[in-house]
């Protein structure tokens, strides 16, 4: 008994005209395809797979010479499942055809592409759930993804997953039109977001919105002329004052030329070791609090309680003198020593 080994287009084209004809009784379906597949092997072997042409046509041409009627069987419901199959088998065909045509030395680099697209795959689906529920639109996305810590392993199970299902190992790598269906989405999705991610990830794309709410919360936390003294932005914590001939003042009074009394920040805190850790204690006149006489007092606060540690004092200040200042025509004031 002689076995026909049938080429991989053969076979392709067959599976869709198989499917076409999926609505005819078994038995007309046997006698229509009865030989075909012996003819359509010699066909290909004299004339080469371009020689099959279109599966759906060829599938019409034998229900016409078969004397059915095309209308009467199109009206004939056709279970989705089968006409699904005979759609990714046309899909799949028409590939096939298209690798058939490459130059001899184009069809190696397609199996390499193979490994690579299963990695990429991964990539792109960790990225996505960097963007959607990781930090990435906070802190940017990088070519390797974070997730907050946990990106790079979570990257290697993921590569590992996709090589397996790329390889048929497990679902919905393996054959099953639900199987196909899903896997082929998986690659839709994949193809499209990596357009968008690739880019994004080498540029180190941070969303807008978080840029501008980063921007506007510092905005809103620096210090300003009305709110504090401030330096270049940033709130000043202490203010250490001294006289023209560089001798360090204690309890000076400073107001601006409207007479406003020139405080550091209407919050008492201000920023130590780490933001909380001192606490400035004002001078008193009477019992209101002024945090316009410098040096403020400092006291220590217990990060995780916020209550005062240790008893308030003076800080030494910066530097123990500083170079005297003169200015023609002005008499500075003299302190005691």
């Amino acid at each position: 008994m002689n076995t026909i080994t049938l080429e991989p287009a053969v076979r392709d084209f067959l599976d869709v005209v198989r499917a076409d004809l999926a609505d005819l009784d078994p038995e007309e379906r046997r006698e229509i395809l009865d030989g075909l597949e012996a003819d359509l092997g010699e066909l290909v072997a004299e004339q080469g797979p371009d020689a099959l042409g279109d599966p759906h046509a060829y599938a019409r041409e034998l229900r016409a010479a078969a004397g059915l009627d095309e209308s009467a069987a199109s009206a004939r419901k056709r279970p989705i499942r089968e006409a699904v199959t005979a759609f990714l088998d046309a899909c799949h065909a028409r590939f096939d055809a298209f690798v058939e045509r490459l130059p001899a030395d184009a069809k190696p680099v397609l199996g390499w592409l193979r490994p690579a697209w299963w990695m990429l795959r991964a990539w792109t689906a960790v990225q996505l759930v960097d963007v959607v529920v990781g930090d990435g639109p906070q802190s940017g996305l990088s070519l390797v993804p974070t997730l907050g810590g946990p990106g790079l392993p979570v990257l290697a199970v993921a590569v590992a997953l996709s090589v397996l299902l790329g390889a048929g190992r497990i679902w919905p790598g393996g054959e099953g039109v639900g199987a196909r269906v899903l896997l082929l989405g998986l690659n839709a999705l994949g193809v499209v977001a990596a357009t968008f991610l690739v880019p994004m990830a080498a540029s180190g794309w941070q969303d807008p919105a978080y840029e501008r709410g980063w921007q506007d919360g510092s905005s809103s936390q620096t210090a300003s002329p009305s709110d504090g003294l401030s330096v270049n932005g940033e709130p000043v914590r202490n203010v250490y004052p001294y006289d023209a001939q560089g001798r360090p003042l204690t309890g000076v009074q400073l107001f601006d030329s409207s007479g406003h009394p020139l405080t550091l920040t209407n919050d008492p805190y201000n920023e130590g070791d780490g933001w909380g850790d001192f606490l400035l204690v004002p001078w008193l006149n009477g019992k209101t609090e002024q945090f316009n006489v410098f040096p403020l007092a400092e006291q220590r606060e217990d990060p995780s309680t916020q209550e005062p540690v240790g008893t308030p004092g003076l800080q030494a200040p910066p530097f123990a003198n500083v170079p005297p200042v003169t200015l023609a025509g002005v008499t500075p004031t003299r302190t005691a020593r």
